[in-house]
């Protein structure tokens, strides 16, 4: 009797582990994985880091018995003062709600590298490597006004480091501009004119009298003729940027495009930075301009740059603004080769806002 009452309770546990094994849900770990790598890329744009702050990304196809799966890894190249808090934190949550968890966060014994191992059950599916740089603080630089002046336009084009290059729209060389800019390794952003105290000469410039739709239409205008600009600064803009309504319109259509914002800062009293910041947009604000005063005085240049070295180095990072002139990109060429040895490194607009 007992040795029936076994086996019908062993045929019983079979019947249920049969069920069970046939009813759980089974996990598709290749989906997993994209959803993972989906929610890290989220991450990164929190932290203001971009594919222009990848070292190196690899990954692969990866197979154990019938589970498939992609294996991402990514190396990043992070500020001095880059938080190794903030990855987990920010990633991790998400990571979670999708079933799948930080297996490890391991920081290297001098401090100067962060490694986050993600997956789900037992399967790693991303590596993601921060590296602090050495540099004790970050300078970007952006030239505004291309569009105008070919020779100098040339000059800029020539200068092997990452400049990013903000082009008004409607000129004669705008489009050639943006597109010289883009093949050269240089970054565009549409530089978008607005109402200043100055008399504007540009016939599209958004005036504080304008109506929401007419505001859009010229946002929307400005781009299409820009190609490849990620970010928007502000060109004059003095009256505009003060004005926290029309600045609404205009940073929803900036959020809504994906883009970046820098506040050119040419009225203290501009709304622009702290709006964006409240909205959600990465943005920044100009700390330094390299040649409004002065602007063939190619002493006053250095001058301006090297206060620009001093805001960064004391804030850690800064963002200077130049324009499209001959004596700006003479001064450039060379004074930047000498910001290596001050351990200033030059970065991208894209990669300094936050």
């Amino acid at each position: 009797m007992k040795t029936g009452r076994y086996i019908l309770i062993a045929i019983a546990i079979g019947i249920v582990i049969f069920f069970w094994a046939h009813t759980a849900k089974k996990i598709d770990y290749m989906k997993k994985s994209l959803e993972f790598e989906s929610i890290i890329k989220e991450n990164l744009l929190k932290m203001g880091l971009s594919e222009r702050d990848l070292i190196e990304t690899y990954n692969e196809e990866k197979r154990e018995g019938r589970l498939k799966w992609i294996y991402f890894t990514k190396r990043l190249r992070v500020p001095a003062n880059f938080s190794f808090e903030k990855p987990r934190e920010l990633i991790e949550p998400g990571i979670n709600s999708k079933g799948g968890k930080i297996f490890s966060s391991e920081i290297s014994r001098d401090g100067k590298n962060l490694v986050l191992k993600i997956g789900i059950k037992k399967i790693i599916t991303h590596i993601v490597s921060f590296e602090r740089s050495p540099a004790i603080a970050r300078i970007a630089i952006i030239i505004d006004d291309f569009g105008f002046n070919k020779m100098a336009m040339d000059e800029f084009m020539a200068l092997d480091f990452p400049l990013s290059f903000s082009v008004l729209p409607y000129l004669k060389y705008s489009k050639m501009a943006a597109e010289l800019a883009h093949r050269s390794g240089k970054e565009v952003m549409l530089h978008l004119p607005l109402q200043g105290t100055k008399e504007e000469f540009n016939k599209n410039v958004i005036t504080v009298s304008m109506d929401e739709s007419e505001i859009v239409k010229r946002i929307e205008s400005g781009l299409k003729s820009i190609p490849y600009a990620i970010g928007v600064n502000n060109h004059m803009g003095s009256i505009v940027t003060q004005e926290t309504e029309i600045m609404k319109i205009i940073l929803e259509k900036i959020k809504e495009k994906g883009l970046f914002f820098v506040d050119s800062l040419t009225s203290e009293r501009s709304v622009g930075y702290k709006m964006a910041r409240n909205m959600g947009i990465r943005t920044g604000r100009r700390d330094v301009f390299l040649d409004v005063v002065n602007y063939e005085d190619t002493g006053y240049i250095r001058h301006q740059l090297q206060e620009l070295v001093k805001v960064a180095k004391k804030k850690g990072e800064a963002i200077g603004i130049g324009h499209n002139r001959i004596w700006t990109a003479r001064v450039l060429k060379e004074e930047l080769p000498k910001l290596k040895a001050e351990n200033i490194e030059l970065v991208f607009a894209s990669q300094i806002v936050r």
